[in-house]
């Protein structure tokens, strides 16, 4: 969280920004949409005379980002952060009012305008009180706070951060819509979009979403820690040399099962017969349909075997964006 304040500061952007604009991209790869409409709850104490009166005052505000083909996290925030400034200087236009001015279709099941929503909660210090006719209020907790959102979905998708020593973050969802695996996904790419974006902030968002979310072991040794190719040596050819000379040592680990280097050289000297029976043709792409897991590096081993670049195809992505890519 260090790296994305510092990045905060420099670019003179919120931290609500930067979860709206991560909510974006991540909602993006989900879904394949590169200009949403997103929501926040507000403070609706706009006027100075409604900050001594008692009562809940609260409005929605309907936020629009745009996640930009190409874009670095930097290019993301400020854009993001102009779109926030320019929604909250129009926030004393009630949201009923808004509706009734735009009149958009009403899918009964749903919010109108807006189905996901960000929320930045406040951090509070625990000594937080005040007293008022004899009643003392104090802050709550952050295990009383997250009880106020248990079983309870407003909308389809909302995400929840806090600022303490550490960034947290928590997504309330309707399990109607989407299960326990596309959450965490989902908020998986919330994480990855402000880690690895604060620490490479000038790097396209897409790539740094398109990279595997899990870390393979190779050999005993992280995947980032091997040795580079040689010069004039191809990756197939430096994997199957190494597999040739490790035999039994493990080369694959992760929850779905263990391979040795013995088994991943015949695999993917496997696929890639396949590959080149089905397709003689060079210089032709392949797609490669597999979650992030051994099967995901052996099917590319493979392709790279056979001679073809590889086209990665997440079973993630709406059908629509897979059948887009497959055909483009």
């Amino acid at each position: 969280s260090a790296a994305l304040l510092g990045l905060l500061r420099g670019e003179g952007a919120t931290l609500f920004t930067a979860l709206l604009t991560a909510f974006a991209a991540a909602l993006h790869r989900q879904s394949g949409q590169r200009d949403l409409l997103l929501g926040a709850i507000v403070d609706g104490r706009t006027r100075q005379e409604l900050r001594v009166l008692v009562g809940m005052f609260v409005d929605q505000l309907p936020l629009r980002a745009r996640v930009t083909r190409g874009a670095s996290l930097r290019a993301l925030l400020r854009s993001t952060s102009s779109s926030v400034r320019t929604a909250f200087s129009q926030q004393g236009l009630p949201f009923p009012a808004l509706l009734a001015a735009i009149d958009p279709p009403r899918d009964r099941p749903r919010t109108p305008l807006f189905q996901a929503v960000v929320n930045l909660l406040p951090t509070l210090p625990p000594e937080t009180s005040a007293e008022a006719g004899g009643v003392r209020f104090s802050a709550p907790d952050a295990a009383v706070l997250s009880t106020l959102f248990d079983g309870q979905s407003k909308f389809d998708v909302s995400l929840y951060g806090r600022e303490g020593d550490e960034i947290q973050l928590s997504l309330v969802y309707n399990a109607d819509l989407y299960n326990e695996d596309r959450v965490r996904s989902l908020l998986g790419d919330v994480e990855r979009v402000l880690i690895e974006g604060a620490a490479r902030p000038d790097d396209p968002v897409d790539a740094l979403l398109a990279a595997p979310v899990r870390t393979l072991e190779i050999g005993g040794r992280r995947a980032a820690g091997h040795e580079p190719v040689g010069r004039g040596e191809t990756v197939p050819e430096r994997s199957a040399r190494h597999a040739r000379a490790a035999g039994s040592q493990t080369a694959l680990h992760d929850s779905t099962g263990t391979q040795s280097y013995a088994d991943l050289l015949e695999e993917t000297q496997r696929i890639a017969r396949l590959i080149v029976e089905a397709s003689p043709e060079p210089g032709r792409a392949v797609g490669v349909f597999a979650a992030h897991d051994n099967s995901a590096v052996r099917a590319i081993l493979g392709v790279l075997t056979a001679g073809r670049a590889y086209v990665p195809l997440d079973p993630r992505y709406p059908a629509d964006r897979l059948r887009f890519m497959a055909e483009d």
